[in-house]
């Protein structure tokens, strides 16, 4: 599964004595980013509908339950900024994978939650999953070929347009 990196060095936007990491997406590689995507769209389009689900299994009121949104991006936004960190210092797919296992864990322990604040605490572990997934699979699509690089980055991030309409 993830995307297979090689030593490339760029024609003009790195002087040649700079050497980068190109990354190559196959096919299903770039199936899974886009298929990520829709997750992470879903994901994040489902707060509002549950809403008032959230007000019953918590006893809370909507206005107090609508923290949800707000923990979910808050968490998405350090995520960005984790997922940034580690592709910096560790290869990708350990990146993608730790990101994928935040975001699981997090929906996991959502569902298990009966406390209104621990299910925040899931929640905004989500969203750091989220986050760093959306930046790790992005910083590593733009290392991509130049050829095509454009078509893929649209596709994967259509995919999260499509999940938050479903």
């Amino acid at each position: 599964g993830f995307p297979a990196s090689r030593t490339a060095n760029h024609r003009q936007a790195v002087p040649s004595t700079q050497v980068t990491t190109e990354v190559y997406f196959r096919p299903c590689a770039l199936a899974g980013a886009t298929s990520s995507f829709v997750l992470m769209g879903a994901v994040a389009s489902i707060y509002g509908p549950m809403l008032n689900a959230f007000s019953h299994r918590f006893n809370e009121s909507i206005p107090t339950v609508g923290l949800v949104i707000s923990v979910n991006f808050v968490g998405a936004f350090l995520g960005v900024l984790l997922g940034w960190i580690g592709v910096k210092r560790v290869a990708g797919g350990i990146v993608l994978a730790a990101a994928a296992a935040l975001m699981a864990v997090g929906a996991l322990a959502s569902s298990l939650m009966h406390s209104w604040i621990l299910f925040l605490v899931a929640v905004f572990v989500v969203g750091l999953g989220s986050g760093a997934l959306d930046c790790c699979l992005n910083i590593l699509l733009t290392r991509t070929s130049e050829q095509g690089r454009a078509l893929r980055l649209n596709v994967a991030n259509a995919g999260y347009g499509v999940g938050a309409v479903l």
